[in-house]
């Protein structure tokens, strides 16, 4: 066949060439258009699939935002208070709850925190639906913090290098019965009011489910030899950082106060362990200053 082409008129052979030329080029166009137009297809399914998670993740986060807000605010003016009232046995209970109305100052504290991780584990029910890898700076951020409150009260990592029986929920709670819980203080979608909790209260039933709760904060003080007083510190700490991110000026603490309630910490332990942990969490640059303090604090003790 090459013998027949070489043989034809340089005309004729131009022709060919030109038409084969022409051929190819059309074949390899079209491939080329199908496979640019399957990319063009793909890159905007995907520019849309972004756009759409994180337009879902910047509403839930504005949803949840003010109320997750004021219940950390309530929450940091509450620990405040207990950290210049604390010796007064306020929180004193000896196990019997089923008075809250006489026993104000306890219930309303164990109320303020069970409706904050209640309202953290409603965001984190909408949120499991959403893809948070393509998330903003922002609302990744929120999540992470959202993340560190459920670990500082729950994971004995806080406690390593120190004695603790880690199989026993003493000074920390179990993840899983937080939840559940948190659970039980959800009614239509909601966090129940504190007069639905203190009626909860009142029975057996209600005192078995919220029991978690209520003995970490019964008779704590920083005089006891436990360690759930610096958890209840380093969760402190972690309030304040959050509300100084994510909250208004007249609600943002001065680095001053964080060193005060810092040094309120019995052992440098758990603010080292807090320190590590918050930088795996991701949240290293944005609790520097407690970085800051906790290399002050170990270094002068």
């Amino acid at each position: 066949m090459i013998e027949t082409f070489l043989n034809l008129e340089p005309s004729i052979q131009s022709i060919i060439i030109s038409a084969l030329v022409g051929f190819l080029s059309g074949i390899l166009g079209a491939y080329f258009k199908y496979f640019l137009d399957k990319k063009a297809l793909r890159d905007k399914i995907q520019i849309e699939h972004e756009y759409s998670e994180r337009k879902k993740l910047r509403e839930l986060v504005g949803r949840y935002h003010g109320r997750i807000l004021e219940d950390t605010e309530r929450l940091n003016h509450r620990l405040w208070n207990l950290q210049q009232n604390e010796n007064k046995g306020w929180l004193d209970m000896d196990g019997n709850f089923s008075q809250p109305e006489s026993n104000y100052y306890f219930t309303t504290t164990a109320y303020r925190t069970i409706s904050l991780f209640t309202l953290i584990r409603l965001f984190e029910q909408e949120a499991i639906f959403i893809d948070s890898r393509i998330a903003k700076e922002g609302e990744l951020l929120f999540q992470k913090f959202i993340k560190a409150f459920e670990w500082v009260l729950t994971d004995v990592d806080l406690f390593r290098g120190l004695e603790y029986e880690t199989f026993r929920q003493k000074d920390h709670l179990f993840r899983d019965k937080l939840r559940l819980l948190c659970d039980s203080c959800i009614t239509e979608g909601k966090v129940i009011s504190l007069e639905d909790f203190q009626e909860r209260l009142k029975t057996d039933e209600g005192q078995n489910y919220l029991k978690p709760i209520l003995t970490f904060f019964d008779g704590l003080c920083s005089g006891e030899k436990r360690l759930r007083w610096d958890r209840l510190i380093s969760f402190h700490l972690l309030l304040m950082v959050f509300i100084n991110k994510f909250g208004y000026d007249v609600q943002k603490s001065s680095k001053g106060q964080i060193l005060e309630i810092a040094k309120s910490i019995k052992n440098p332990q758990v603010l080292m362990n807090l320190v590590n942990w918050l930088s795996r969490l991701g949240l290293g640059k944005e609790t520097k200053y407690i970085v800051n303090v906790t290399n002050s604090i170990v270094s002068n003790r």
